[in-house]
């Protein structure tokens, strides 16, 4: 679980230091911010996440979690122009707060009261090293032959690395087992998270973009 801590906060840091490589390459200065913002928009999930870890099999929804973070850091990798990179980031961001979340349900599950606060103070830990090693990995991709686009495609093999641990030895847990599909969906409160949701993304393009005040 740790290792999805550390890729998440790599992430959310890594493009510091090669959006000048990327614009270099892609122009568009007027969509610059979207880089960032756009990451950030896909963490506004992580509330949703949570509720859906109550409702789902915790297991399959971490994993599925993981699927969309690399496919989104794919996507960013392979981009053929600014927008593509974009939505790639807003699929990380996704991704990566369902990750996170899915992290914080397993202690909150697997864990007794003793163990909770070192297992929530490894995370912190991990999540700070990652927070902080982002720039320097991106900075040394974004100046190395490799160039930027390994500052999203090391997300890949990490992954790849893991996955057996993921698949195999993550506890399968289901909150409801008896209750259907349908059941489960009608269990998630989607005004809520639809107002949430909107609230969030209208306050993050307006820090963002706003100006000075």
């Amino acid at each position: 679980m740790l290792s999805t801590t550390l890729l998440f906060a790599l992430d959310n840091t890594i493009v510091a230091n090669i959006q000048p490589a990327i614009i270099n390459d892609f122009g568009h200065l007027e969509l610059f911010a979207w880089i960032g913002t756009g990451f950030a928009l896909g963490t506004m999930f992580i509330l949703l996440w949570g509720k859906v870890y109550g409702i789902f099999n915790i297991k399959w929804v971490y994993i599925f979690n993981i699927f969309l973070f690399e496919a989104g850091s794919a996507l960013c990798g392979a981009a053929p122009n600014i927008e593509a990179l974009i939505i790639g980031r807003v699929i990380a961001g996704v991704g990566g707060s369902g990750m996170y979340s899915g992290t914080l349900t397993y202690v909150s599950v697997l864990c007794n009261s003793q163990e909770k606060p070192a297992y929530l103070a490894g995370s912190t830990v991990v999540w700070g090293i990652g927070s902080v090693l982002g720039p320097v990995v991106g900075g040394a991709f974004a100046m190395s032959s490799a160039t930027w686009r390994w500052g999203f495609y090391i997300n890949l093999p990490i992954g790849a690395i893991f996955a057996p641990v993921y698949f195999l030895l993550f506890p399968s847990i289901d909150p409801h087992p008896c209750k259907t599909l349908a059941d489960k969906l009608l269990l998630i409160d989607w005004i809520s998270a639809l107002i949430f949701l909107s609230g969030s993304t209208c306050l993050t393009i307006t820090l963002t973009f706003g100006g000075v005040i």
